[in-house]
């Protein structure tokens, strides 16, 4: 038993290392899209729908945006290689990743604390349509839920490190005692000394 969770604590400060890189990433982005409007966009064309599908990461104002738009043509342009591109929009702009017109058609919307969910179909004549699904999340939020391993990594890091050292000293590992007198057992909190 005691072999298992010592893995497990092995595991768990391994993973605090990408948790801690995606925390600062989040932070700096935050603090970033109040100046910016960063969107990343990949497309990929499909050949039976006459279509493309478009995912888009967007970043405004504390917020990231995953966006998966599908639009369907049987009129389309061909087939084309995927693309990516990267936008940066200076100042902060309303900005919607896809080409899609806001017409008629079903909605579904989500809003629970700064927790966004869309989902659109917009259906422009018989021959035409969109579908639209979106999740947004807010960046300080993700911020603090990536910190939160990071955090329990170092606060035992830093107890291992105070129970290592009062033990060197000749310290009370658990409660701090002097046990120069007493080097078996503390007599401050009865724990017994190897």
């Amino acid at each position: 038993m005691r072999r298992r969770r010592r893995i497990v604590l092995v595991l768990l400060d391994v993973a605090a290392v990408p948790s801690l890189l995606l925390c600062l990433a989040a932070a700096s982005l935050s603090a970033a899209s109040y100046r910016r409007t960063d969107v990343l966009v990949w497309t990929s064309y499909v050949a039976d729908h006459f279509g493309k599908v478009q995912l888009s990461v967007i970043s405004r104002r504390g917020h990231l945006k995953v966006e998966r738009l599908e639009m369907c043509s049987f009129y389309g342009t061909g087939i084309q290689a995927p693309s990516f591109e990267w936008n940066t929009l200076r100042g902060v702009t309303e900005s919607h990743a896809g080409d899609a017109p806001r017409s008629q058609g079903s909605s579904t919307r989500l809003s629970v604390a700064g927790f966004d969910f869309v989902r659109d179909g917009i259906y422009t004549d018989p021959d035409n349509y969109y579908r639209t699904v979106s999740l947004g999340v807010p960046l300080p939020v993700v911020a603090v839920l990536a910190g939160v391993l990071p955090a329990a990594a170092l606060r035992r890091w830093c107890g291992r490190r105070r129970r290592r050292v009062r033990a060197e000293i000749g310290l009370c590992p658990a409660c701090g005692y002097d046990l120069r007198a007493t080097p078996g057992r503390c007599p401050e909190c009865g724990r017994i000394l190897p």
